[in-house]
């Protein structure tokens, strides 16, 4: 089904391309990068190695396939997803290759993308902010989400205190009206979803920021920053500095 209204990207092929030509492969999530091991941590959580065994997982916008690849490998899911960058399809396929995983992926918008059935778990990891409308983009996901099925979703939290240490140029990329907790409470009420998690994870996290290189005031204050981030206690989670905003959501059965 198609969108009611445009959802006006505000990213296309070319900056998925740019933005991925520096990644080495093969790349799968890792505990030793705090920006990663907060969402290992959460899945752990609820999924458990062998659940996906005849089940599937599906993610928009896929590349370099690191999440598809983890959720077949400690939990056993058939991965299936859709990417528009020829660079982020080709990193994607051969990812999967070399970590040894069978996947299925289409060079597809969300939109265009028909697969033949519903899938188990929808992944949404830093995608919906790449939207001016995000509404329709949430919709699809849910409609591809099969009855009991578990749609994870999750934004950067470039707001507050990350939003000043960014870049204005990379901010522009993004949609900070969906950074906050209302608006995933708003969705899920409409969407008659269960919400079984929703909160910040990842404390404040140095790799999610950058300012200008002129911007000497803000470059300080970063290298406190990360500084700060090294010494114990310091992985504490709010909205005015946490790395991300996740929510895990279950679709009814009926």
């Amino acid at each position: 089904m198609l969108p009611m209204s445009d959802p006006g990207a505000l990213t296309g092929a070319d900056f998925w391309d740019d933005f991925w030509k520096k990644t080495v492969l093969p790349v799968l999530p890792d505990p030793a990068k705090n920006y990663e091991r907060c969402y290992l941590d959460l899945f752990d959580r609820f999924f458990r190695p062998g659940m996906g065994e005849g089940k599937t997982v599906f993610e928009a916008g896929c590349a370099p396939g690191m999440w598809l690849a983890h959720f077949h490998k400690r939990f056993g899911f058939v991965p299936h997803g859709c990417d528009i960058s020829p660079r982020g399809l080709a990193l994607t396929e051969e990812n999967l290759r070399l970590c040894g995983v069978t996947g299925h992926i289409a060079r597809s918008d969300l939109f265009a993308y028909l697969p033949e059935k519903p899938f188990d778990v929808v992944l949404s990891i830093n995608f919906i902010e790449h939207f001016d409308n995000p509404r329709p983009v949430l919709e699809r996901q849910v409609e591809l989400l099969a009855p009991g099925g578990t749609l994870a979703l999750s934004v950067p939290n470039l707001t507050a205190l990350n939003a000043w240490l960014t870049r204005p140029a990379f901010l522009a990329a993004h949609n900070t009206a969906v950074m906050n907790q209302a608006f995933f409470e708003d969705f899920a009420a409409g969407a008659g979803l269960k919400t079984l998690f929703l909160d910040y994870i990842g404390g404040f996290e140095p790799d999610l920021v950058g300012p200008e290189s002129s911007a000497y005031l803000k470059r300080c204050v970063l290298k406190a920053l990360r500084l700060a981030r090294k010494a114990p206690g310091t992985g504490l989670n709010g909205r005015a500095w946490s790395a991300f905003l996740v929510g895990l959501f279950q679709k009814p059965l009926s």
